[in-house]
């Protein structure tokens, strides 16, 4: 394919970082139709990400290595890899890939219906979000909050908060339902 024209040129400038990205974000792609095969890229890098020393690109690689491994079904795994990227990030000082881990391990979490962990990681990934919106000026702080990734941490939030609202009335549902169940008559009810 073309890219491997674009790696062998970038080689030669001696373009190794550069490369070492473009492994894992097309690792990162083929994990979404192939999560083995891009998990069998990304250990193909790992050792030359790793003599990086580069904490942002190891948290990068470590966050492809989480998205594989929950396309995979291996939720223990993905979410050690979301963890890391998370620390990672932290320790390269890049919100981005702190909000992203979190937000990924959220989404993992949420579709395993891992409900009490899948807001954990929500809350997290909403605070280093908010944290970079403090960075922006207020009329950019709305299109920022749109992003797919970000919107998804706001419609987990609302359906948090709407579960929480409508939690009295639906146990008293519930509890006129159990009523009507065991009930003979009417004025039992």
């Amino acid at each position: 394919p073309a890219y491997r024209e674009h790696f062998r040129a970038m080689s030669e400038e001696g373009a190794q970082r550069e490369m070492l990205e473009v492994e894992i974000d097309l690792a990162r792609l083929e994990a979404e139709e192939n999560p083995r095969a891009a998990l069998a890229r990304l250990t193909l890098v790992e050792a030359r990400v790793e003599r990086t020393e580069a904490r942002d690109l190891l948290a990068r690689l470590r966050l492809a290595q989480g998205l594989a491994h929950a396309r995979a079904g291996a939720l223990g795994r993905a979410l050690s890899g979301f963890e890391q990227a998370e620390e990672l990030g932290r320790q390269a000082e890049q919100l981005p890939l702190q909000a992203e881990a979190a937000a990924r391990a959220a989404w993992a979490t949420r579709r395993a219906g891992l409900v009490a962990l899948a807001r954990r990681y929500c809350e997290r990934a909403r605070e280093h979000a908010e944290r970079i919106a403090l960075t922006l000026t207020a009329e950019l702080r709305e299109p920022f909050f749109r992003h797919p990734l970000r919107a998804l941490l706001e419609s987990t939030s609302e359906a948090r908060g709407s579960q929480g609202e409508d939690g009295p009335r639906l146990r008293h549902l519930l509890d006129i339902n159990r009523r009507l169940n065991s009930a003979l008559t009417t004025q039992e009810v």
